[in-house]
């Protein structure tokens, strides 16, 4: 389709999966960094936290292992909670209780963090309860 001269190129280009990973993955480092320059240059930051998907913790997942995990990386790099203006989480009782939940032990750190609780989680909760007209639409 694109000529010969084209497809010569083209089988230059190396996809085995080990590059095609290890592209990922620089991929990945490089935006990491990028992101903590910012935030580590003073601007504000939100966080959107799903303990259950963005979390690697073993064993339990209270509050105090998720907000542990976070803080732990926020030490590493030089962020400060002060920077944090909000965080989005499911409604688990580890993320939300009011006295371990990661939310609360975060507003320890920085009182006047926004909390929200994410949209996709609502949505799903409220499809559980929908009239079937309407969760044919969804579906």
């Amino acid at each position: 389709m694109l000529g010969v001269e084209a497809e010569k190129e083209i089988i230059k280009i190396p996809l085995s999966d080990s590059t095609i990973s290890r592209r990922i993955i620089h991929i990945s480092e490089d935006i990491e960094e990028q992101v903590i320059e910012v935030i580590k240059s003073g601007e504000l930051f939100a966080l959107q936290v799903d303990e259950s998907t963005d979390i690697k913790l073993s064993g339990t997942t209270t509050g105090r292992d998720v907000f542990d995990v976070i803080n732990k990386y926020f030490k590493n790099y030089g962020i400060s909670w002060t920077s944090c203006v909000s965080i989005c989480t499911d409604g688990a009782p580890s993320m939300t209780g009011s006295i371990k939940g990661f939310i609360t032990i975060a507003e320890n750190q920085n009182p006047n963090i926004n909390t929200t609780h994410c949209f996709l989680h609502r949505e799903a909760l409220v499809a559980k309860s929908i009239v079937n007209e309407l969760k044919i639409v969804l579906d």
